[in-house]
């Protein structure tokens, strides 16, 4: 390798006549190569062997040594930078984990695995001016996706060679390599290329340096600070570059520095090196980072600036684009500055912020509700089916999850959690689905009717405690409103037998036999019931046959301490959808008696018992001997299930001001959150209880479509009419707010009732599942939280891959990748490989949505700094891998965007020679062996390649996002060309896998009577033998898969037998495998090409 005073080549001489003849010679001067700067000796020494081919020898080296060449002269000479960051990338390279080696294990992509310092190293070995351009193509990747990045580069190359042109006939001093570098060619691939391996090292560097990147972004988010001004892209890109290399080489000298330009702060985060700062603001704020390579003297003060309303936080980098586009004007776009990534933990907190905020959480109130969250998981845990209970809510388990992180980090210092979840509450509100639906805060678990419900141990009860509560919150009187179930087959009634309870709604206050210690009488509020059945609908029997579960009926009320009345006098059929009489009611609802006693129909009714200290409370008695002057009239305004509350008439209906102004109404009244997990945690209500509730919650009963009403007609404050100046849109938003009521308006157009919907038979769910039902989560929530399920899923298994924060500004919901199955017990074995790498694609890019059926051919997804490969593709046959199984290997396959990995049509596989000397066809031996060790698997790429055009994804720009690359996967046999795979063909769920069904009790050596031969070279699978073939390939994954690819692609997948790792017994195998119908006697049974 020549050094800078060593070149290969001399350099030309020539006089300058004032025109560009010079550059006619075209001298390929990026051929020449420099011994690399001795800092950047270990990134030069851990590179794989094609990197590093590639940056010496490669494109890379050619692209870098052009762009010195042309932008030299503008690079200022920063001598500590470069010595820093080598050190640095030296460092950075050598962490654990960001730089793994390749191995056989990664299969095809073995070359490919580890950090990608391919256009560093190539920088290196072209002189300081590429490094410095290098530093450049980092600032870019950091600021811009890759699109716009690229047209920027094609913007700058362009404007530089105008630039260079015009000094040159300007009799300015212009070197030699400048001019020749104007008539080299840099193609936008090669941009592209360029581009592609900075950004994958800054992910890599990324991680290596997370803890020091997270510091610098929350003090970078909270900063607003101009780039520069300009009057073009060029001069606005070349002015913030050279002031981020000449401040940057400033500090490393240790002169304090004043940070006035976001490009500084943009450098610190693009080139991992991290000067101490001062932060300037309501108070003085000292960022402490203690790089080793800073000069402690040289330190950053920052002066924040007062934050406009509309000013973004970070980066905000305002360029004009001519080479964004096919056609049209140059386009102007922002840098959005947070090119941020997360991990599927940190996206948990984001969508735990987004329920929060969707919720309308205030920030004093963050605390307590992820105390609630966590308190809730922690109760659910204790129920006694815990398995089933938890497997459909695995969502709330990753909300728990995330809400404890956050809880056990400082607050005081805002640390990077508590800006994930305001950033959720801020910005990701549409995440986790929209709806114009009401959403249930905390699930409804604190709303007081809820869990009054949830409390009791007894299913109808909670019906009653449900209603009950209701009506409290309502503030109906006692003698208001009652409560009256449908008839039903009461479980301890004989199957003919129908009862009816009436019940009080409100406790009915009276006074009680006990006086307190001053002697004065004592009040007390009960409840009461009343118990009626049709005698003459049952079958004719004694009257004990009635009476006795009556009986015991008053028995279980009197023991839950209210006051239990049979009565025979109520009427046989309730309508639930029209105002209804009781003839001869007790006092209690009787109105006309009321009028008697002097009470008027709009004065509270009060008992007797408490005027007169002598009467004793008849309230709940029925006088079934008097007359009754009138019946008095009642409306069903709410039910669940088959219980319903039913009001007076004389009752005000709610207004619509009062529906408009909250949920309060109609569904109780929230507590707060600490109140709430106490109430669940400590109170009766049964884990198991919850669980159900919230399964229920999360699957939904399917109710018959209803049409809401064509006009909505309602009182407002002043009790007059008023109708919706958009009816439709009305009607839509009040049936959507609760799919179980309906409005029906009377021959009356002043009053107009809310009346249950048709009655769904009950029998089918319990009252705890009828309770979920009055807070049913949205279409859009419960898909979106399945989405939620679903990419945890794929992500648990993708180690180390982050996600693009991009991602949770779109509804989730949205995704094509969601499937329509049950993901609601943990199962996910419908999910596809297409779905699972549609997800995958997804997340990657934040914006992408592609119908997995694009994504059907595709065998592994190249992005960045992660390959993520189907599990088929590097795994032995032999194991039964999930359809959804994809592992993630950390490299790049070099190019730019989002490339789908895709097989061409009909590969190759080798003809058949004509040495008949190459095929032996032995016998088979029993020996296990692998004799396959000079197999490889390698991959290769045509020319083919296809924008593939997805939802989501900016159309007719010169970039695209996502590609599908054409790759090939060859099979080498110690070099030599065997096939061209194609792995999707495999029907690895049909194929044969032999295993022992019993322990061998031992066999006598009855080899000779089958013909069994050994296939112990790729020829002699080809030309397959003429009885049971044994390829002997024992512990070699890839000799395997390929062997099962290359009969699968020749159409004899069904002779294909796979033995397993664990011993065998031939005898066995053949006794297990199949009869031997038609075989002759020296035929064996087991498939004709067994791979071991």
């Amino acid at each position: 390798m020549a050094s800078l005073g060593k070149m290969a080549t001399s350099v030309l001489s020539a006089t300058n006549e004032n025109t560009l003849a010079l550059g006619s010679l075209k001298l390929d001067f990026s051929i020449i190569k420099y011994e690399a700067p001795v800092e950047f000796s270990g990134l030069g020494a851990a590179l794989s062997t094609r990197r590093r081919t590639d940056a010496e020898d490669g494109l890379h080296h050619k692209t870098a040594r052009r762009l010195a060449a042309l932008f030299e002269q503008l690079i200022p000479s920063t001598p500590k930078l470069i010595t820093a960051y080598g050190l640095r990338s030296s460092e950075i390279i050598q962490t654990p984990g960001v730089n793994p080696k390749g191995s056989s294990k990664h299969g095809p992509f073995e070359s490919f695995v580890g950090a990608d310092g391919t256009a560093m190293w190539a920088a290196a070995t072209s002189g300081v001016p590429a490094l410095g351009v290098y530093l450049l193509a980092c600032l870019l990747a950091r600021a811009w996706d890759a699109k716009e990045a690229i047209s920027i580069w094609v913007e700058l190359v362009e404007q530089r060679r105008k630039v260079i042109g015009e000094e040159f006939k300007s009799n300015y001093a212009v070197s030699e390599s400048s001019l020749n570098s104007i008539r080299q060619n840099i193609l936008r691939e090669d941009l592209a290329r360029w581009d592609a391996s900075a950004r994958a090292w800054l992910l890599s560097a990324d991680q290596a340096k997370i803890k020091e990147q997270t510091q610098l972004m929350l003090v970078i988010k909270n900063c607003q600070l101009p780039f520069n001004g300009g009057e073009s892209t060029y001069s606005k890109v070349i002015q913030s570059w050279q002031q981020a290399l000449s401040g940057l080489e400033n500090l490393l000298c240790g002169k304090p520095q004043e940070i006035s330009n976001h490009s500084i702060m943009l450098a610190f985060s693009a080139w991992h090196l991290y000067p101490n700062l001062i932060v300037l603001g309501n108070e003085v704020r000292n960022v402490t980072f203690d790089d080793p390579l800073v000069d402690q003297r040289g330190v950053g003060t920052i002066a924040l600036q007062p934050r406009s309303a509309t000013a973004n936080q970070g980066t905000a980098w305002s360029l004009t684009l001519s080479h964004l586009r096919y056609y049209g004007d140059p386009v102007t776009v922002r840098s959005h500055g947070d090119f941020s990534r997360v991990t599927i933990e940190e996206l948990h907190v984001i969508a735990l912020g987004s329920i929060l905020g969707t919720w309308g959480v205030g920030q004093r109130d963050v605390l307590p509700v992820l105390q609630w969250f966590v308190d809730l998981w922690e109760f659910l845990k204790s129920g006694s089916s815990l398995k089933d209970a938890l497997s459909s809510l695995d969502f709330l388990g990753y909300l728990a999850k995330a809400a404890r992180r956050v809880l056990l980090t400082n607050t005081s210092n805002k640390p990077a959690e508590h800006q994930l979840l305001a950033y959720g509450q801020r910005r990701a509100k549409r995440f986790l689905g929209v709806s114009k639906e009401r959403p249930s805060p905390f699930f409804g678990l604190a709303e007081d009717s809820i869990l009054a419900g949830l409390a009791e141990e007894v299913d109808e009860e909670r019906a009653i405690a449900y209603l009950r509560t209701f009506a409290m919150r309502n503030s109906y009187h006692s003698s208001d409103a009652y409560i009256c179930s449908d008839w039903s087959n009461n479980k301890v009634l004989p199957a003919d037998m129908k009862i009816r309870e009436y019940m009080t709604a409100v406790p009915h206050t009276c006074a009680s036999r006990k006086r307190d210690a001053d002697g004065n009488q004592m009040t007390e509020a009960i409840h009461a019931r009343w118990l009626y059945h049709g005698v003459e609908q049952c079958l004719q029997g004694s009257k004990s046959f009635v009476d006795k579960p009556l009986k015991e009926r008053l028995q279980y009320i009197a023991a839950r301490g209210e006051r239990g009345t049979r009565i025979r006098n109520a009427p046989y059929g309730i309508p639930r959808e029209k105002d209804w009489a009781w003839e001869n009611p007790p006092l209690l609802y009787n109105y006309h008696k009321q009028h008697q006693l002097g009470y008027t129909p709009n004065s509270p009714y009060c008992c007797p018992s408490l005027c007169f200290s002598e009467v004793v409370c008849r309230c709940f008695d029925c006088d079934t001997t008097e007359q009754g002057q009138g019946p008095s009239m009642f409306s069903p305004v709410w039910s669940i299930g088959e219980y319903s509350i039913f009001v007076n008439d004389s009752q005000k209906e709610p207004t619509r001001s009062a529906i408009d102004n909250g949920i309060e109404l109609w569904g109780g009244r929230y507590v707060h959150p600490t109140i709430s997990a106490k109430m669940i945690c400590r109170s009766s209500i049964k884990a198991d209880t919850v669980s159900e509730y919230l399964r229920r919650m999360m699957n939904p009963a399917k109710r018959q479509s209803r049409s809401p009403p064509s006009r909505v007609m309602y009182e407002d404050d002043q009790g007059g009419q008023q109708s919706s100046d958009d009816e439709e849109e009305k009607s839509k938003e009040w049936y959507g707010w609760r799919d179980t009521f309906r409005f029906d308006q009377r021959a009356d157009p002043n009053f107009t009732k809310l009346h249950s919907a048709d009655i769904v038979d009950t029998a089918r769910i319990s009252y705890t599942e009828e309770l979920a039902d009055k807070w049913p989560m949205s279409k859009t929530q419960l898909r979106a939280l399945k989405g939620l399920n679903i990419a945890t899923h794929v992500y648990l298994q993708l180690d180390g891959a982050t996600i693009s924060l991009k991602a949770v500004e779109t509804p989730l919901n949205n995704a094509p990748w969601i499937t329509k199955h049950d993901t609601s017990h943990s199962n996910f074995s419908h999910l596809t490989r297409s779905s699972t790498l549609a997800c995958i694609a997804h997340f990657e890019s934040g914006t992408l949505l592609p119908e997995p059926d694009e994504l059907d051919q595709t065998l592994a997804i190249a992005s960045g700094n992660s390959i993520f490969v189907i599990g088929a593709l590097i795994s032995d046959p032999f194991e039964k891998l999930a359809a959804s199984s994809v592992k993630r290997i950390i490299g790049n396959i070099g190019r730019t965007g989002i490339c789908m990995l895709v097989a061409p049509f009909e590969p190759k596989v080798r003809p058949l020679g004509n040495e008949y000397n190459l095929v032996e066809h032995a016998a088979y031996d029993r020996k296990r062996e692998d004799n396959f060790k000079g197999t490889s698997l390698h991959l290769g790429f045509t020319d083919w390649t296809l924008p593939l055009e997805v939802k989501g994804a900016e159309g007719r720009t010169i970039d695209q996002e996502a590609y599908i690359v054409e790759s090939v996967i060859s099979v080498l046999d110690c070099g030599k060309w065997v096939a061209d795979l194609d792995i999707l063909c495999i029907d690895f769920e049909a194929l044969t896998r032999l295993r022992m069904s019993h322990q061998c009790p031992g066999h006598p050596d009855r080899l000779a009577d089958y013909d069994y031969t050994s296939l112990d070279s790729w020829e002699e699978l080809l030309d397959g033998p003429m009885s049971v073939g044994f390829f002997r390939a024992h512990g070699n994954w890839a000799a395997r898969l390929a062997a099962v690819s290359i009969l699968s692609q020749k159409d004899q997948a069904h002779c294909i037998g796979l033995l397993g790792p664990e011993t065998f017994c031939l005898e066995c195998l053949g006794s297990d495998h199949d009869s031997t119908a038609g075989l002759k006697k020296f035929e064996s049974p087991l498939p004709s090409i067994c791979i071991d």
